[in-house]
């Protein structure tokens, strides 16, 4: 079992090499939303007015960024939570630069520790990036157990035009959210052209911390530059091959 927590960790972070871990934190420097789009999440919250006096807690948070500018510009209460300390560090640092330390309570745990002890939030928001918490069905039901009977989920998903043995279709999702006893209240699809320039912006960031790392451990070259590879490829097979939504999601028995 937690070997099996260990490669959806690594995953979630596309590491391709056990030696990588250490190199998160330089690997992603410079970086602060970590494949993430806050401003869906932040349209979602208001134009569904969710935002005044809200208890929220995202899971797998990364570096703070969707909590933070939520923060800044809603009246909510939050919690984060990410395993890697590092980036924990961070998210404090960016809290305090845009004065909402006093909303946010950042913590380094494991989101699977954190759901068994946490309840009655108004919204958890979560960017499905592995199977961590399963499959989509289990996923959801994870995460129920953290909402108030009447609270809701954001989720960021990924989906195909036809299904593979890795990614479902967007009918399919459809079916699974219905039948995990929720109903898509609203929703973004992300903006390719969007998508493709964030991607290429942050691939060069990752490129120059390799560049970097190389430098200082050049025996570490072969694993470093394949998974800068491994970025490049997926980005391309993200913005040609899948397409990404941030969801809405209630639910069906506190839905008009």
């Amino acid at each position: 079992m937690e070997n099996l927590k260990k490669k959806e960790f690594q995953n979630s972070l596309d590491l391709t090499s056990d030696e990588l871990e250490r190199y998160i934190p330089e690997l992603l420097k410079g970086l602060w939303e970590l494949g993430s789009m806050p401003e869906y999440i932040i349209e979602l919250i208001s134009r569904n007015n969710l935002g005044k006096g809200k208890n929220l807690i995202d899971l797998g948070c990364g570096k703070g960024a969707v909590l933070v500018k939520l923060a800044k510009q809603l009246d909510i209460k939050a919690i984060g939570v990410d395993l890697v300390s590092d980036f924990i560090e961070e998210a404090n640092k960016y809290a305090k630069i845009y004065g909402v330390s006093d909303k946010i309570i950042f913590k380094t745990e494991d989101i699977i520790e954190t759901l068994n002890k946490t309840s009655q939030q108004d919204i958890v928001i979560y960017g499905y990036d592995s199977e961590i918490l399963g499959n989509l069905d289990n996923t959801l039901r994870q995460l129920t157990k953290c909402i108030k009977k009447d609270g809701y989920i954001i989720l960021e998903f990924m989906f195909a035009d036809q299904l593979t043995e890795e990614v479902i279709t967007d009918k399919e999702m459809n079916e699974i959210i219905v039948q995990a006893g929720y109903h898509i209240l609203d929703r973004i699809d992300w903006n390719r052209e969007k998508l493709k320039q964030t991607n290429l912006l942050n691939t060069e960031v990752i490129e120059e911390n390799v560049k970097r790392l190389i430098t200082q451990y050049p025996d570490k070259k072969e694993i470093l530059n394949e998974y800068l590879q491994n970025q490049i490829d997926e980005c391309e097979e993200l913005e040609n091959d899948y397409f990404c939504t941030t969801l809405l999601l209630r639910q069906k028995n506190y839905c008009a």
